[in-house]
């Protein structure tokens, strides 16, 4: 169910698909795979792998497999370290959501908790 209210919404709130997303995003970084080569690799376009880093589209599991294929970590590490990071965020009072935040104030709140907490765990 869809919420039209942010009156009770904390400070800052993230889709659960853009931690896993970021998580990747990290990962390909770390190994000076672009963007790009990374999609055609997996059979997606650019522009739609990059939704999915960002968590705007959400992942199905066949391609979570075939980005972690790629990238040579395995899909429970990655949703291991989202389990992590979100119970991290969720404890700095971040809204932690299985589906897009409608405020883009809060999401831009919980996605610069995000990349803090991704940084310091490099």
């Amino acid at each position: 169910m869809r919420r039209n209210s942010t009156v009770d919404r904390p400070e800052g709130a993230l889709a659960y698909p853009a931690i896993v997303g970021q998580l990747l995003a990290q990962a390909r970084e770390q190994r000076n795979v672009k963007q790009g080569d990374l999609a055609l690799r997996v059979g997606l376009s650019q522009s739609a792998f990059s939704r999915l880093e960002k968590g705007e589209s959400v992942m199905n599991l066949a391609q979570l497999h075939r980005v972690c294929t790629e990238l040579e970590v395995a899909p429970s590490d990655v949703l291991k370290r989202a389990d992590a990071v979100e119970h991290q965020l969720r404890a700095q009072g971040v809204q932690v959501q299985h589906e897009k935040p409608e405020d883009a104030g809060a999401l831009v709140v919980g996605f610069a908790l995000l990349a803090a907490l991704l940084i310091a765990g490099r």
